[in-house]
């Protein structure tokens, strides 16, 4: 609070913000006359104090004159700031419409649908770096969402882990975000639903799982997926198809990809899940020992 507002309050926590204003004031002008760093009131009580244990609960040893954003850390960590906490970058219209229908009564978190514009014309340098060193000086995680088939937005993202340019994860749906989550049967139920409710007749069906089978993009998925039958002529990879593939994906939050015979978390539903969890994450906790591995996407120790 500011001086005046901490002024109107009244009772015993009036009584006690304003002994603590004093004790600050004299704490600080006594810093500035010798040139020495005092340990601020909670520290000089009865029992035990743990180092670093300020930094660890409240993002910096030094509580009442930390800069700005430490406070604003701390009040998030209340759920007391509808700011944004975490902004997740995706690659398109299905992805955005994906995650938008997880997210959509949660505050905290901005959906940024790079569309493609990841890295600048003319080989000029990277401006979604730009982005992610915002996200960071504003202690916002980044979360990047990408198709490994695109090898220049890749590079960018990578480029910014190694260069600790950003804080969060970054994902690589390998080949891309379709493939990724889901396997051919479970798209073929999805795209039978949207055909089901043009007018497709049950008989149609075995044609539609045929002409997808073993198509190798979401892309090639359209396409096939249009070929098979004309109630599909309009399919697109929008924002509706991703809210159908979350929408399959939070009824079924468990699959079984090629290749596996153990049941494992569905990677869009992990995702959704540290998306949700990173509204509440100690950000000083998360990053300031910690950073994004180039390889693996994933927080890392920092070595020292």
């Amino acid at each position: 609070m500011n001086s005046r507002a901490r002024q109107k309050l009244k009772g015993e926590i009036g009584g006690s913000v304003l002994i603590l204003s004093m004790a600050e004031m004299i704490r600080r002008t006594l810093e500035d006359v010798f040139d020495k760093k005092l340990r601020e009131e909670d520290e000089l009580g009865f029992g035990q104090w743990m180092k670093g244990a300020r930094k660890m609960l409240y993002g910096s040893e030094r509580v009442l004159d930390a800069p700005r954003n430490v406070a604003n850390e701390l009040i998030r960590q209340y759920g007391l700031d509808y700011g944004v906490r975490v902004r997740c970058y995706v690659e398109g219209d299905t992805e955005y419409g994906a995650f938008a229908s997880a997210i959509a009564k949660s505050n905290g978190i901005e959906l940024v649908n790079l569309s493609g514009n990841v890295v600048e014309k003319r080989g000029k340098g990277v401006a979604f770096r730009e982005s992610l060193r915002n996200d960071k000086q504003s202690r916002i995680f980044s979360i990047v969402i990408l198709d490994g088939d695109r090898d220049d937005f890749v590079r960018a993202v990578r480029t910014a882990a190694a260069q600790d340019d950003m804080c969060g994860l970054f994902f690589i749906s390998e080949p891309d975000f379709e493939l990724y989550n889901f396997t051919f049967d479970e798209l073929g139920m999805v795209l039978w639903d949207i055909a089901a409710e043009y007018g497709a007749q049950e008989s149609a069906k075995p044609k539609l799982l045929k002409a997808i089978k073993g198509v190798n993009s979401g892309e090639d998925l359209m396409k096939s997926a249009r070929s098979a039958l004309p109630e599909l002529a309009r399919l697109s990879k929008n924002a509706d198809w991703g809210k159908r593939l979350m929408t399959f994906a939070l009824k079924h939050p468990t699959w079984r990809p090629s290749g596996s015979d153990e049941e494992q978390d569905r990677p869009i539903i992990e995702i959704t899940n540290m998306l949700l969890r990173g509204i509440s994450a100690n950000y000083a906790a998360s990053c300031e020992k910690r950073k994004v591995d180039p390889d693996t996407g994933t927080l890392v120790p920092r070595s020292h």
